[in-house]
């Protein structure tokens, strides 16, 4: 029963001249198509800035909270992500490269973050680079054609998400996920659960992927931190869709939470040949253009280690006041087998409240698949650091808006 439905945005040959405000694309694909999952492959400019574009597209997902918007996030490398990628609940989807060179790391042409206020973008990756495609000729009837081509950039990415996308959401749908039965998921579950999945690359390679670049190997810690050129690295259904029954993945969606509460979230370890996974999003009101702080809504994930270890998302020093994605992985090296592992969500400062949340978590662990009551949050926690992730110069401003589709 899959259905795709389309919003020309080409006048002539040459031009993308969207709509000066893109609820007026989206709310009819919802209204009208029905559509949950909207595939954006193009944008404009590169300058990492919340913009108004970027305010509006926050503002359709906080008045329909089921759809899921991906926008890819350009073609321009260090010179930045497009406006529309800037947006806190959008999925931002970087490339990596594709199956036809290698296929271990990211593609220097990507864009990359932060977002001017500090946020982690892209969201994830996928392939994007020598990607088959079809090869229409020109608008004239004598010169179309049914061939095929292979051609590169973020907007082949963009889609590919989408269509994991879809899948996910059926999957969820027909229940197939621990038992959970989730008619309209929620797109902040989806991201949590896309975001939470995702594996950092540790490669960046040349333009067509067929040379790694000297000296440019990333290293993701031990923590696997995120960082400003992949996000949360490459989206792996396997990590989250647990087919073999190695592991559990456990989903919470549309929690409600407010200043001051805290939901605590208790697992036994079962095993310790993999690493424990968590991420926290929750679809934040539309920021104010202009501000040095574009969340409103603060929500904090921690878990705290048996050994009273405080472990942070994002492989930051302390809470995360920045962003409204939040993930953090505790190495197997440190479960241990039949202990009690403690996830915390708390409502820190919520301004408009209350804020729902989702949140993912994916282990060798058992469990309850209830929330558990809340409880009033009565002091944050702390511990000493690992390493916060650093943040990518000050971008330069990139031509106006393009289609996000080929490199060349």
């Amino acid at each position: 029963d899959a259905k795709i439905a389309f919003f020309d945005l080409v006048q002539g040959n040459d031009f993308l001249i969207p709509p000066s405000d893109y609820r007026d694309i989206f709310i009819p694909l919802h209204t009208l198509a029905g559509a949950r999952i909207h595939s954006a492959s193009w944008g404009q400019p590169y300058d990492n800035e919340y913009g108004i574009d970027s305010h509006n597209i926050d503002a359709f997902v906080h008045d329909y909270p089921n759809d899921l918007v991906l926008f890819a996030a350009g073609n321009q490398g260090s010179f930045g992500i497009t406006q529309e990628s800037n947006c806190k609940n959008c999925l931002s989807v970087g490339a990596s490269c594709g199956y036809l060179g290698a296929n271990d790391g990211l593609v220097d042409w990507s864009s990359v973050g932060p977002t001017s206020d500090g946020r982690i973008k892209p969201d994830v990756v996928a392939p994007g680079s020598n990607i088959g495609s079809v090869g229409a000729g020109v608008q004239d009837s004598s010169s179309q054609t049914c061939a095929t081509t292979i051609s590169s950039g973020t907007s082949f990415s963009t889609p590919f998400i989408a269509g994991i996308s879809a899948l996910l959401r059926q999957y969820l749908q027909q229940g197939r996920l621990n038992g959970y039965g989730i008619v309209n998921p929620s797109a902040a579950l989806m991201k949590a659960l896309l975001i939470n999945s995702g594996e950092m690359l540790t490669k960046l390679y040349s333009e067509d992927c067929s040379t790694q670049l000297p000296g440019e190997n990333l290293n993701p810690g031990p923590f696997s931190r995120p960082d400003m050129k992949q996000g949360f690295g490459a989206v792996k259904l396997n990590n989250i869709i647990p087919l073999d029954g190695e592991y559990n993945t456990f989903i919470y969606d549309n929690v409600s939470i407010t200043t001051g509460f805290l939901y605590a979230f208790t697992f036994t370890v079962t095993n310790d040949t993999m690493d424990l996974r968590a991420t926290l999003t929750w679809i934040d009101p539309p920021g104010v253009l202009g501000s040095s702080k574009q969340v409103l809504n603060d929500l904090d994930l921690s878990i705290i280690l048996p050994n009273g270890t405080v472990v942070f998302p994002n492989y930051g020093h302390g809470p995360d006041r920045i962003n409204n994605v939040e993930r953090l992985i505790v190495p197997k090296a440190l479960l241990i087998v039949g202990t009690k592992q403690t996830l915390r969500v708390s409502g820190t400062l919520i301004m408009n409240s209350p804020q729902s949340f989702a949140l993912a978590i994916t282990g060798q662990i058992s469990g309850n698949i209830s929330v558990p009551t809340a409880t009033v949050f009565t002091a944050s926690p702390t511990s000493n650091p690992t390493v916060s992730p650093t943040h990518a110069p000050t971008r330069t401003r990139s031509p106006s808006i393009a289609e996000i589709g080929n490199t060349a």
